[in-house]
């Protein structure tokens, strides 16, 4: 089926961008329609490009499929659609497969007299517990529509928050790379130049230890790197394990809170996440005890 991109506005005016499966453009004008859009923009993609996204479809769930999801769900109940009839029309649109089998799933539940809060807690994967809990909230003051319209700006402003993450530590990323490579080609390379040339000289006794020492270094690399290749992946996998126990992971991020340069900026991650997410479940009618047992787990 064709994939259609759409640029379009809902009713508060909020410009939003997506993209949609139908036969043809009547088809799609008329889901948008029904999903409370305005149209301003609607093209057909290539199939070159729609392949990529195929090929993204069996990757997890992610955080700005969740936020797409959220905006539009939020837009569609707004507009006065039942809950049933908003994840049908959703549930066609997404391209995302894990996502949309969730949906699938979720829009069964309600349809057998489900809450929607329910309905999600089942699916811990895609809806984390800040998320039920907001929903929870949201049916239980009988303010489901402004939940949700709180949840998609709090998802799109995290989706946000970890593009400025992801660009503020690229160069420091690409520094420390830069100079591990650096010291590696120093240690492999340059250094055993050095120790043929004193060797050569007979005044290897004569070398200050540390000298000494960075030629054994040197040596042992060389010799064994086929070991250091080969303890990569085990070594990984002991840390995750270690970061997932309760002590690994505090000793974890209490190592991030004292990095040079990248501790203040991780606190200051952190203290962001916390006051935006405490903030939208206190004003979303979460208790402040339950909000913050659900902060609690949703900060990382």
């Amino acid at each position: 089926m064709p994939l259609y991109e759409y640029t379009a506005r809902d009713a508060t005016g909020k410009v939003l961008a997506g993209a949609i499966e139908a036969d043809n453009d009547s088809t799609v004008t008329q889901k948008l329609r029904e999903m409370g859009f305005f149209i301003t923009s609607l093209h057909r993609k290539r199939q070159a490009v729609a392949m990529g996204e195929y090929i993204a479809q069996f990757k997890g769930i992610g955080l700005k499929d969740l936020s797409v999801f959220s905006r539009q769900f939020a837009t569609m109940v707004n507009a006065g659609l039942s809950l049933v009839r908003t994840l049908s029309i959703l549930e066609e649109q997404t391209t995302q497969k894990q996502l949309r089998a969730v949906i699938g799933e979720v829009r069964t539940d309600i349809e057998g007299g489900a809450t929607l809060s329910a309905s999600l807690a089942k699916h811990p994967k895609a809806f984390s517990n800040l998320y039920v809990n907001m929903v929870k909230a949201g049916e239980a003051g009988g303010v489901l529509d402004d939940v949700l319209i709180r949840l998609a700006a709090f998802l799109e402003k995290e989706v946000a928050l970890r593009a400025k993450i992801k660009s503020a530590t690229t160069y420091p990323i690409l520094l420390a790379t830069a100079a591990m490579g650096a010291l590696l080609f120093m240690t492999v390379v340059i250094i055993p130049q050095f120790a043929t040339f004193f060797k050569e000289l007979g005044s290897n006794s004569a070398l200050p230890l540390p000298t000494q020492i960075a030629m054994g270094v040197s040596l042992l690399i060389r010799r064994y790197w086929w070991a250091g290749i080969l303890s990569i992946p085990p070594s990984i996998y002991g840390f995750r394990m270690y970061v997932k126990t309760p002590g690994g992971r505090a000793n974890f991020d209490r190592v991030k809170l004292r990095l040079p340069i990248l501790g203040p900026v991780n606190k200051k991650i952190v203290i962001a996440r916390f006051s935006r997410t405490f903030g939208t479940l206190v004003s979303s009618g979460v208790p402040i005890m339950q909000s913050l047992e659900v902060v609690s787990k949703a900060i990382d």
